[in-house]
């Protein structure tokens, strides 16, 4: 069995549809358990309205928190409560193709876990959320490749797209309070994944459906969870100079991208100024060849001429946007 793991905050004009998705499953043989994670709108009135008029096979349980506890504390309440010898998350504004759980299960035999790569829906447009994450035939990765895999995100690295065997949320849990929790979660289950002979399995089609919505936690731009998901590079990085300092450098890369991305957003917008110091002056702890060799739009310009003052790149850059745009 399959428990399926549905935190619910603050998603009213998707919930149906997610739900509706699971239960049109072709493999039945699940249990869903839904996460109150004490929202704002009518979100838990359309589930238990939903629960209460579903039929069939598939079993539903609603769980509710006393005060918003955040996504990480929702996954493990739902942890604490499986019964499935494998968990699959799904997030509540996110739907299933009606073979998601047949397709991984027919993988799942001698595996620790089975991955599936997501479509991206924005504005009711569906597309390939990372093409670079769909391979071309079925993939094997051996448990020592695990922390390359995930770390760097070769592949889908999310709580959610996948199965996974039980014992390894009994060894590991999401650690609460903190954005860009996926991260961590990887972080901190190398060493046991590592320690196990099963392999993860990674299938070619795209069978879960990932909804970018401006307002959600993971689409949103926020300084603070830019900022948190900066320093969780750091403990990514610091962590792998003893355990993989072969990924080292492909992790600083990423960072200075994620940097790069950041600071090239603040400045196309109203983000905080401090925030955009911040990341500029973190971003100084690199080796400006490493950053040219990374061949960044515009990064090459600021790191030459205004690497040493964001402050007046930052009047300079909105004095030229402007100036070109009218």
């Amino acid at each position: 069995m399959i428990s399926v793991i549905v935190p619910i905050y603050n998603v009213a004009p998707y919930i149906e549809e997610c739900l509706t998705s699971i239960t049109r499953q072709t493999y039945t043989d699940l249990e869903v358990l839904l996460i109150d994670d004490c929202g704002t709108d009518s979100s838990m009135q359309i589930a238990e309205a939903f629960c209460k008029s579903c039929s069939g096979n598939i079993r539903f349980k609603i769980i509710h928190h006393s005060l918003n506890r955040g996504l990480s504390a929702a996954r493990n309440t739902g942890i604490e409560a499986a019964t499935g010898d494998f968990i699959s998350f799904v997030d509540s504004d996110d739907y299933l193709d009606p073979h998601f759980f047949e397709r991984l299960m027919k993988e799942c035999n001698d595996s620790l876990m089975v991955v599936s790569a997501p479509m991206a829906v924005r504005d009711e447009e569906i597309t390939v959320y990372r093409p670079d994450w769909i391979a071309s035939k079925s993939k094997i990765i051996t448990p020592d490749k695990f922390a390359e895999y995930f770390l760097l995100e070769k592949v889908c690295h999310t709580a959610w797209g996948k199965i996974v065997r039980r014992s390894l949320y009994e060894q590991v849990r999401f650690r609460e309070g903190r954005n860009n929790e996926d991260t961590l979660f990887n972080l901190d289950a190398i060493q046991f994944i590592e320690a196990q002979d099963l392999p993860i399995r990674v299938v070619t089609e795209c069978l879960y459906f990932y909804r970018q919505r401006e307002n959600s936690i993971c689409f949103a731009k926020n300084d603070d969870i830019n900022i948190q998901s900066i320093n969780n590079l750091d403990e990514v990085i610091e962590k792998c100079k003893v355990i993989h300092p072969e990924l080292v450098g492909d992790l600083q890369k990423k960072q200075i991208r994620t940097l790069y991305r950041s600071i090239f957003y603040a400045l196309e917008t109203t983000r905080d100024f401090r925030a955009y110091i911040w990341e500029c002056n973190k971003l100084k702890q690199y080796n400006i060849r490493l950053i040219d060799q990374l061949q960044l739009p515009n990064m090459s310009h600021y790191s030459r001429i205004f690497r040493r003052f964001p402050a007046i790149y930052w009047i300079y850059y909105r004095i030229a946007t402007h100036s070109h745009k009218s």
